[in-house]
């Protein structure tokens, strides 16, 4: 087929100006990467298999300082050099914090998607709108496998669709793809496939971020019945009420910060304030009390939506976990609870969590390891390992196990479940999860019960894999001032040979010629689950 080759000007005109970034001394820069190296060591459940044991992790590590120590460099220069030290532990939770950012000043006026079956361009120069939605196949004549595998040895990745959501957050910087061993200087090209199946090639230039940001720009649509939803809320999705909606884009909400708020967390009100700018998009009262109170209660908003199903006889629920990376699971059990009532309670899922203890996870908890030992009566010490293995449910009084279920639950939860003795407060005859490469952490966990509870999963597999490593426990490098997180538990889910162990496959997985029908929308996982279940009633 003849390569019909489209090279775009734009007027876009970048502008050639260095970047204005800090440089930091070498020995600085040393001095941090030793001290990540230490916490990797005190605060990872197992920070060698990935490297090849410990010998080859002290190695890889000795490798890097040496060169650290060779001149001084950039915080984004140190951010990339570390996060491919990292990268071998496939672990999505261990990495150097996003708001550190890349600062690079040039990009490509480009946005990318994945679906279960590649990725696609979803923002274009406005002159380019009717190559929306096409596939790539290959940038600068590495193909797009190739470019993913790659971006797994310098970015920590869980799982293939890992790899497809880091190389398409980053690919529009010219950084990033100069790592993955690009020339990328002055353009890039592109070989895609349109809808209607012909291949192109495309040829973008870089230009500065603020040209790129205020470019006229074309985007994919997103249907507003459910693009304008809150970060937390339900909807029929259709006049019958026959389809009842719920949106969580955060598994945060009052229960969580109440329990942190009383239980003094480490850093409580940078991450209240945090929540009320980007998550709720309101001004935080000065009152820590009124902050709390103002924040929407997952038990309570999950009932109300489930009495409503109730009131119409609603037999489908959709809960939308696209996009949501993670925040505390604890909240999401009494909802759980509210769906199955004892069945729930009397299911064992199956999971085992092994949590390491460390200093800067007790730093996190606020409590000392003497005061840990206190508490739960036990003799632990630093580096030894909490062995949550999922025991099969015993038979014992029913009212007993909902005491203690209701009792465990966080913040005012027990007051909105503590009447249902039970019982579900409805049960709809089928309940669907929503999931792409942005269900993590938690988010995954809440998918992950409700299709063990018999839920239907539906879109794009997660970037996160069921047998992986867990749990945020964060840090601080003092002379660079970068931050990060490490995992401090490590989850297996699923039996190691069962096919869903790394990627978590949905049972309905939408493919390409679905999208093409749905014109790219963002939301069209949601329309195709709708004309299926049209469908299935017919």
């Amino acid at each position: 087929m003849k390569l019909k080759v489209l090279l775009v000007l734009m007027g876009l005109i970048a502008v050639r100006l260095l970047a204005a970034q800090e440089i930091m001394p070498k020995d600085s820069l040393v001095a941090d990467f030793r001290l990540l190296v230490k916490y990797l060591e005190e605060t990872h459940p197992d920070p060698y298999s990935g490297f090849g044991g410990k010998v080859f992790f002290h190695k890889k590590a000795w490798e890097v300082q040496q060169q650290l120590e060779e001149q001084d460099r950039s915080s984004d220069d140190f951010i990339r050099l570390v996060s491919a030290f990292i990268a071998p532990l496939g672990d999505g939770h261990t990495n150097l914090s996003k708001e550190n950012g890349d600062n690079a000043m040039f990009e490509l006026p480009v946005g990318f998607r994945v679906i279960s079956d590649g990725i696609i361009f979803s923002r274009l120069p406005d002159s380019l709108r009717s190559f929306l939605g096409s596939r790539l196949i290959a940038l600068d004549g590495v193909s797009t496998e190739q470019l993913c595998e790659r971006t797994g040895q310098i970015i920590a990745c869980e799982n293939l669709y890992g790899c497809y959501g880091a190389f398409a957050r980053n690919a529009a910087k010219q950084r990033f793809l100069k790592s993955l061993l690009l020339k990328a200087d002055d353009n890039v090209h592109f070989l895609l496939e349109t809808p209607e199946g012909r291949q192109k090639k495309l040829i973008l230039p870089f230009v500065s971020q603020e040209v790129s940001q205020n470019a006229n720009m074309a985007v994919c649509p997103a249907w507003e019945k459910v693009e304008d939803m809150p970060y937390m809320g339900y909807c029929f999705l259709d006049d019958k009420q026959q389809n009842m909606y719920f949106r969580l884009k955060s598994v945060m909400a009052r229960e969580a910060y109440s329990y942190m708020y009383h239980n003094n967390w480490g850093g409580f009100d940078a991450q209240v304030r945090n929540f009320y700018e980007y998550t709720l998009q309101k001004k935080m009262p000065e009152n820590m009390d009124e902050a709390i109170t103002g924040i929407p209660a997952m038990a309570e908003e999950f009932r109300n939506m489930l009495m409503e199903m109730k009131k119409h006889g609603t037999p489908n629920l959709i809960i939308d976990l696209r996009g949501n990376g993670g925040g505390f699971t604890p909240i999401t059990l009494p909802t759980l609870y509210q769906l199955y009532g004892d069945r729930y309670l009397e299911t064992d899922m199956n999971v085992q969590f092994y949590r390491m203890l460390s200093p800067l996870y007790m730093q996190k908890i606020n409590m000392s390891l003497a005061d840990f030992n206190k508490q739960y009566q036990t003799s632990f010490e630093y580096g030894d390992y909490l062995f949550d293995d999922s025991e099969p449910i015993k038979k014992t009084d029913p009212g007993q196990l909902r005491e203690n279920f209701v009792n465990q639950t966080m913040g005012d939860a027990k007051e909105v479940i503590g009447d249902l003795n039970g019982k579900p407060v409805y049960a709809p005859k089928q309940v669907f999860v929503l999931t792409d490469i942005g269900t993590f952490s938690a988010a995954f966990h809440y998918a992950f019960y409700l299709w063990k509870m018999g839920a239907i999963i539906v879109g794009v597999p997660a970037s996160q894999a069921p047998n992986t490593f867990m749990e945020a426990t964060f840090f601080d490098l003092p002379r660079t001032g970068i931050k990060g997180s490490i995992s401090n538990s490590a989850q297996y889910f699923l039996p190691p040979t069962d096919k869903r162990a790394k990627t978590f496959y949905p049972d309905r997985v939408p493919a390409y010629k679905d999208y093409v029908r749905y014109a790219f929308d963002k939301h069209a996982e949601v329309m195709y689950l709708l004309d299926y279940l049209k469908e299935s009633n017919n």
